[in-house]
């Protein structure tokens, strides 16, 4: 029995959104005239949605990584790798690594009933956004007791990571963390610090800094600490 070839149909998903009224070029198969490349505008990739379309897009930097779907009509597994660009891919989940593209190829090896695919790939952009700020806010609270580190996140993209120090006549005594999380820009978070019971003349202070997942880090900012 003669083997069938087979290609990779789709590297899509809403993880690569783009531009209302953008051009967007796709790839699609077609059983009868086999991989096409066309241009398209929004309204006309929507009527190509059931040929499993994909679309070039925009991702900025800093954002959450996300998922890439690739299916092929043999319904064999597909490999995903990186072609090039400022991108790392882990399975099927996508992390970006600076501005600029991303190029991630689909293949399928085939097996004994059906031939080597032909690869698909896709490239989408990584636009170049400002990594946030962050300003400590200066707080009080009881000796003895939980004390709200407060800070308020500045304009930015993406989820972060918190690192706070607490300082005692500018020596560190505790350190806080709290792994990514999504912020809002201009919104205030807080990370609890239980203070010491002891009485002391000493000037408390907190350092906080902020990374996105580009690995962007802020300089740190500290407030001061009133315990009463």
């Amino acid at each position: 029995m003669a083997k069938k070839t087979i290609r990779v149909s789709d590297v899509s998903g809403d993880e690569i959104p783009e531009g209302k009224g953008a051009t967007v070029r796709i790839t699609f198969a077609d059983a009868r005239k086999g991989v096409r490349e066309l241009d398209v505008t929004d309204a006309e990739a929507e009527k190509l949605g059931g040929r499993q379309v994909a679309r070039r897009g925009r991702r900025p930097l800093g954002d959450s990584d996300f998922l890439v779907h690739a299916t092929a009509s043999s319904r064999l597994p597909v490999s995903l790798t990186v072609a090039g660009g400022n991108c790392i891919i882990t399975g099927r989940t996508v992390h970006l690594t600076a501005a600029g593209s991303c190029s991630i190829t689909a293949s399928q090896n085939g097996n004994s009933s059906y031939n080597l695919a032909t690869s698909v790939s896709r490239t989408f952009l990584i636009e170049d956004v400002a990594a946030r700020s962050v300003r400590a806010l200066a707080t009080s609270g009881t000796r003895g007791a939980s004390v709200n580190l407060p800070f308020r996140v500045g304009p930015g993209n993406g989820d972060v990571r918190v690192k706070i120090t607490v300082q005692k006549n500018r020596t560190t005594v505790a350190r806080l963390a709290r792994n990514f999380f999504r912020v809002e820009s201009g919104h205030v978070y807080a990370l609890p610090w239980q203070a010491s019971e002891s009485k002391t003349t000493a000037l408390y202070r907190f350092c906080v800094t902020l990374s996105d997942r580009a690995g962007r880090e802020t300089a740190p900012s500290c407030g001061r600490i009133r315990l009463r």
